[in-house]
């Protein structure tokens, strides 16, 4: 499933915009890695006309709160960035309102390059948890509980130091979940868990164009306690990298048909 980027206005957005928004909410960032350059990261506000125009792209969002979707101001809008050279992430939360209804937009971005990309876009609203990524690839978007599988896999591509060496067998196991979340997700490659250890693992599962189930996490482990996923196992292949302290590293798994 393919990224959204973001645009112009996204990458161009007021540093002022972004240092007033860093002072208010230092109690509640989460910086993992030394910040250089942190003025380049879109602010807020330069997420929120692409992430918005891709909601209301999606029928399944207009469908639950009506057209057009803006941005809502009765509500309350947090998040955290960090950026290093022409890398970062961020993930931010803000309410958002159509004629139908209220509910709020979870977005994850990634910068790599100088370029930004969401990674995930997720709109609750009406009863409903919608995947507004995979809603863009062709999918429904609609994030159901999904029942338990297990998947095989191998790990093929190795960066840095993730405890996993390439050819090591791994094991995808999927879970429904309760509450808020729609899925849990735990990877074990060798003797290794890189994902979904204690009581992490919990996510927003969805289908893509092809009915087959995704999952992204947009947060290292310094924000959720896991390291990032990207799942795609209409594609075989299942991502997971961290970065923190002790560097970044990255394992790719491609899993059976």
């Amino acid at each position: 499933m393919a990224d959204i980027e973001v645009g112009p206005e996204g990458r161009q957005a007021q540093t002022s915009l972004f240092s007033r928004f860093m002072s208010i909410a230092a109690g509640v960032l989460f910086l993992p890695v030394l910040v250089v350059g942190i003025s380049s990261a879109p602010s807020c506000m330069g997420f929120g006309e692409p992430a918005l125009a891709a909601v209301n792209a999606c029928p399944a969002a207009t469908a639950a709160l009506g057209t057009p979707i803006a941005q809502s101001w009765m509500g309350i809008s947090c998040g955290n960035a960090e950026t290093e050279d022409d890398d970062g992430s961020a993930s931010w939360s803000m309410p958002v309102a159509g004629p139908s209804g209220r509910g709020s937009l979870d977005i994850a971005a990634v910068e790599r390059g100088g370029h930004w990309r969401f990674r995930s876009l997720v709109l609750s609203a009406a009863g409903h948890t919608i995947d507004i990524v995979a809603c863009a690839a062709g999918g429904t978007g609609d994030m159901t509980p999904i029942a338990h599988r297990v998947v095989t896999g191998t790990a093929t591509t190795i960066v840095g130091e993730p405890g996993v060496v390439s050819g090591a067998a791994c094991t995808v196991t999927l879970d429904p979940s309760e509450g808020t979340q729609t899925c849990r997700v735990g990877i074990v490659c060798g003797a290794r868990t890189l994902y979904g250890g204690g009581s992490g693992g919990y996510g927003h599962c969805s289908t893509d164009a092809s009915g087959a189930i995704t999952m992204r996490d947009g947060n290292p482990s310094t924000v959720d306690g896991d390291p990032m996923l990207d799942l795609r196992l209409g594609a075989h292949e299942v991502v997971v990298t961290d970065q923190g302290r002790d560097g970044a590293w990255v394992a790719t798994i491609t899993t059976a048909p």
